[in-house]
């Protein structure tokens, strides 16, 4: 063979097998640091000679040099291509490649118009170096949008297609992707289609296998399409013969097929049972969820096949559905259905401006209400009760609820007779001032049947809703008023009889010689200062149990302290109260009702120690150590208050802080009102125990823990 010489830069074409021969081997020889090479076909056996090609190709890895393989891999060339893996050569897969060409640190070949090397020529070769770096690019592009073996020869193993989203064309391509992923549905293929895509797909033959083999196999097919009196006996044959479930949209535009895993579109049909020119496909899961859901929503919108059939052979008219911005065309429609009711308006307006804005409108529906008997049902985020609203606007004949959702979305709706519906969306050029004539509207203007009737539900639910929530505000205030006065009463019975019990014991202190009689009075004296404080705590619980969005802000927890143990000691002038604790500055997140929780704990404390002197620990320090998993995750300022009083037994515990909610019982309720705040309203954390760990009898020990102000 002659040799070949590189010393000048050039770029030639060679013919002839000597120097098509001499210039490969050159060129596999020559390279150091990479060979790539791009060839349609791997072949068990090299032509004869080419012999000493592969071995020099392969020469290259071990002289350290990096071998990149591109080419077609198929059923046929995959054991080849494991065995090039294993020889270190890095291999991709492209579906198509049209031409063969290498490239090297310093140099390039190909062979034009071919998919693989032709050892007779033309050889295209160049060392130029512009050219060799021009083409080393354009094999880089192809590399990184080449799939990777791996994922190729798992394809092949496997039979399931790798993620893609791809434009497919060629009747044989479309054919077996198309079968392919119906063969592979395993529990439903569902189709959007034009309204000429029942006769499309019945007239091929090959659809048609391909549906009936889905039937057989169990799969549910669903089809969404525009059934007309012109395709009616289509749609016919396609639920008789193969049971396909059929619904009704008006003016479809589009094609596309959907199952679990694989989603195909194409915008063109072909008549007459030709294939598709093109479709797009995607088995990538993102893509095929996006376009489920879409199908989704159309199903649920679409119209039954029954009922369409009905409709097109009785007459009858199911109405529309449309979404328009043009307020002149919305004003319109909602003034012809008030026109035309005559027995039921449901109304929910956002704000009560909405009716200032359009009292005309809303005095013409109160008309209708009054002279024709029309029920008219208004709800709405009004601040008064249904009654003012209805004398403020001369909205008589209206029955109003108030909602407690807030109006964010400006959204108003009616309902007329059931029949026609104007759902409206306020659009206000400035949201802060919403003054008349800065908003637009857009609407959905409906009269189908199955859409007016679906939102007139809703409605009927927040009406119930509404009138739950108003039955419920008046038991709150009427048990609100009962509390207050009978708080208020027996607040008064028991100062009379604290008053009279003391002024008896003034007068006959001389005169009672026994100690025994003393105490008659003292105890009921005592009573008469616990029903007091049971009363104060069960309006206290009242209270907090009823406030359920408190105003919470940063409050002095150390002062708290000092003012609980002050209040407690006055409380008890005839016990020695010893209260020894440490109190450093303590800012938390809290309201005016903190003290109590301190209140209640002391005053446990020294009612449930039998001798006169009472003996307190508390001390106060920061923590983090809370696993609440109702509390949030910050700094704790945690009170531990410990006494040597009788102590709780260890079963009764849990019970004592919930007794209230758990068994509704007013007896104890101090821990109930200590639970109610630290844990519902403070979203601390509360723990009771003992002074001496394993004896109860010892003390008791509270521990409270509650969220560091910042």
């Amino acid at each position: 063979m002659t040799s070949l010489d590189t010393s000048e830069r050039r770029t030639e074409v060679l013919r002839g097998r000597e120097k098509v021969l001499s210039t490969t081997l050159h060129f596999l020889a020559s390279a150091k640091m990479r060979m790539d090479i791009c060839t349609a076909a791997i072949t068990p056996r090299q032509p004869q000679g080419t012999e000493g090609m592969g071995e020099a190709y392969l020469e290259i890895g071990k002289r350290g040099g990096r071998l990149r393989l591109l080419t077609v891999i198929t059923n046929e060339n995959a054991s080849q291509c494991r065995e090039l893996m294993k020889a270190g050569v890095e291999l991709r897969h492209l579906d198509s490649i049209e031409s063969y060409f290498g490239v090297s640190d310093s140099e390039y070949l190909a062979s034009p118009g071919t998919e693989e090397f032709n050892q007779d020529g033309p050889l295209l070769y160049s060392n130029d170096e512009h050219f060799v770096r021009h083409q080393q690019g354009l094999f880089d592009m192809l590399w990184e949008s080449a799939v990777p073996v791996e994922t190729r020869l798992s394809e092949l193993e496997t039979g399931i297609p790798r993620q893609r989203t791809e434009v497919v064309r060629g009747a044989e391509k479309l054919t077996a992707l198309m079968t392919g992923a119906v063969s592979r549905s395993k529990g439903t293929i569902s189709t959007f289609a034009k309204l000429a895509g029942p006769s499309v797909l019945l007239g091929s033959d090959a659809y048609v296998k391909l549906l009936r083999d889905a039937k057989s196999r169990g799969i549910k097919t669903r089809y969404v399409t525009e059934i007309t009196k012109e395709n009616l006996r289509d749609f016919r044959r396609l639920a008789d013969e193969l049971s396909i479930e059929v619904k009704h949209l008006d003016g479809v535009k589009g094609n596309f097929s959907i199952t679990e895993t694989e989603f195909v579109a194409t915008s063109r049909l072909i008549w007459g049972g030709q294939p598709l020119p093109e479709i797009l496909y995607s088995n990538e899961p993102e893509v095929v969820e996006r376009n489920r859901y879409l199908f989704e929503m159309l199903w649920e919108k679409a119209i039954p096949a029954d009922l369409r059939i009905k409709q097109l052979e009785e007459g009858e008219e199911i109405g529309e559905t449309k979404i328009t911005f043009d307020t002149s065309l919305i004003l319109e429609t909602a003034d012809r259905f008030v026109n035309d009711m005559k027995k039921e308006a449901l109304i929910i307006v956002p704000s009560e401006s909405s009716i200032s804005d359009n009292l005309a409108f809303f005095q013409k529906v109160a008309s209708k209400a009054r002279k024709d008997g029309v029920k008219v049902r208004m709800l709405g985020s009004f601040s008064d009760e249904g009654p003012r609203v209805t004398e403020r606007y001369r909205l008589q004949g209206f029955e109003i609820r108030r909602l407690a959702t807030n109006p964010i979305l400006d959204l108003g709706l009616g309902i007329y007779d059931g029949k026609g519906m104007v759902l409206a969306q306020y659009i206000y050029s400035d949201r802060m001032r919403r003054r008349t004539g800065q908003s637009n509207l857009s609407a959905v203007l409906s009269t189908n049947r199955a859409t007016v009737a679906g939102i007139a539900a809703i409605f009927e639910s927040l009406w119930e809703e509404a009138e739950l929530r108003a039955g419920e505000e008046r038991s709150r205030k009427e048990a609100e008023l009962m509390q207050d006065i009978l708080t208020h009463d027996m607040r008064n019975f028991n100062q009379i009889i604290q008053s009279n019990t003391e002024l008896l014991e003034g007068k006959l202190r001389g005169r009672l010689a026994d100690e025994k009689s003393r105490d008659f009075l003292r105890a009921i004296l005592r009573a008469i200062d616990g029903s007091s404080r049971l009363i104060n705590n069960a309006r206290t619980l009242g209270r907090i149990r009823a406030d359920r969005s408190p105003v919470l802000s940063s409050t002095d927890l150390s002062k708290s302290l000092e003012r609980a143990v002050l209040l407690v000691k006055r409380s008890n002038p005839g016990r020695t109260i010893v209260v020894r604790c440490r109190l450093p500055r303590a800012m938390v997140v809290a309201d005016e009702l903190l003290d109590e929780v301190f209140v209640n704990i002391l005053y446990n404390s020294v009612r449930y120690t039998d001798s006169k002197r009472v003996a307190i620990e508390m001390s106060l320090k920061r923590t983090e150590e809370i696993d609440n998993t109702n509390a949030p995750r910050h700094a704790y300022w945690k009170v531990t208050v410990t006494d040597r009083g009788r102590g709780i037994p260890d079963e009764m515990k849990t019970q004592v802080s919930t007794r209230y909610q758990r068994t509704g019982s007013v007896g104890g309720l101090g821990l109930s009102i200590v639970h109610a705040l630290v844990v519902e309203r403070y979203r601390g954390r509360l723990e009771i125990g003992n002074r001496v760990k394993s004896d109860y009898a010892k003390g008791a020990k509270v521990e409270v823990w509650l969220p560091k102000a910042t």
